[in-house]
């Protein structure tokens, strides 16, 4: 299929007549026709009904003259991008969880943190829930962040990578004899974790309640490099943080355990607003970050 015969049918529909298309196209009727059936021919269809006093849509040729609108339309959109953004920088609002942004790919933190020929990037730091906000809000474009806790009915969300996340315990602790644990053999043991607008707090405080257990949280910290460290001279706490962040270092002081019945997974997503119609720039940004996870993968 060829997007000429596209242009070729739509100018038919306008003009109702294959003689005053062809003029409008300056190719012969005998060219246009031909294009035509071939297109007919392709699809299956007759797209018109060939009367005396012009043609008429079929019920195929309708449906068709939609789609056909719908692709012309997106392609003039691309053409009008390459045209008039040639030399200038596409600006990007992008709002991040706190501390992600370590976890992303090296290009991806490049562009992010400095943005590239293609982009001009304003970069805000938050939590995920208020990043998320400021996506629904629309003082954001995009927003990369954790979990997919908030509104999820409003957001078109694709999952770009999973975090492990781990439970640690002081070596001198009665849980530390063990590899795996139950989130029930947790319940009420004082525990380490992200304040209550983090997205693993929320998760992990749904986790235990699906799991009838007590959520014992004793200190709040952000800082998984803290948290780690509040374990590793407190033989009384325990603690969620993610697995990457534990050296071997840690391994003298901590354990690292896994969950026995959850895989305990946070999942980074990249988001924006559902039904917002994306600028062929803001389309160009999206791909550019699907793709350096892409990239990161082979």
């Amino acid at each position: 299929m060829d997007i000429n015969q596209f242009y070729y049918f739509l100018e038919i529909c306008r003009c109702g007549k294959m003689s005053k298309a062809a003029e409008k196209l300056h190719i012969s009727q005998q060219g246009l026709s031909v294009a035509m059936r071939r297109l007919e021919s392709e699809l299956g269809r007759d797209l018109f009904y060939r009367k005396s006093k012009g043609l008429i849509l079929t019920n195929s040729g309708k449906f068709f003259k939609e789609e056909a609108e719908s692709i012309v339309r997106h392609l003039n959109e691309i053409n009008s991008y390459f045209s008039n953004q040639a030399n200038e920088k596409i600006p990007i609002n992008i709002t991040v969880t706190e501390s992600i942004i370590v976890r992303l790919p090296t290009s991806l933190q490049q562009l992010l943190i400095n943005g590239n020929q293609d982009f001009s990037i304003k970069l805000t730091e938050d939590y995920s829930a208020n990043c998320t906000q400021r996506v629904l809000e629309g003082e954001s474009d995009f927003g990369i962040v954790y979990g997919t806790a908030w509104n999820e009915n409003l957001l078109e969300s694709v999952t770009i990578d999973e975090v492990q996340q781990v439970i640690i315990v002081n070596l001198r602790h009665p849980f530390a004899e063990y590899d795996e644990i139950s989130v029930g053999d947790l319940s009420g043991s004082p525990m380490v974790a992200c304040d209550m607008m983090s997205w693993p707090r929320i998760n992990l405080g749904k986790l235990f309640e699906e799991k009838h257990a007590q959520l014992n949280v004793v200190y709040e910290c952000n800082r998984p490099r803290q948290t780690i460290d509040l374990v590793a001279n407190n033989p009384n706490l325990i603690a969620r943080t993610i697995l990457d962040e534990v050296t071997s270092l840690d391994l003298a002081k901590i354990k690292v355990l896994r969950l026995k019945d959850d895989p305990f997974l946070m999942p980074v997503n990249l988001i924006h607003r559902k039904g917002k119609s994306l600028s062929p720039g803001q389309r160009f940004f999206k791909y550019t970050v699907l793709n350096a996870y892409n990239a990161k993968l082979q």
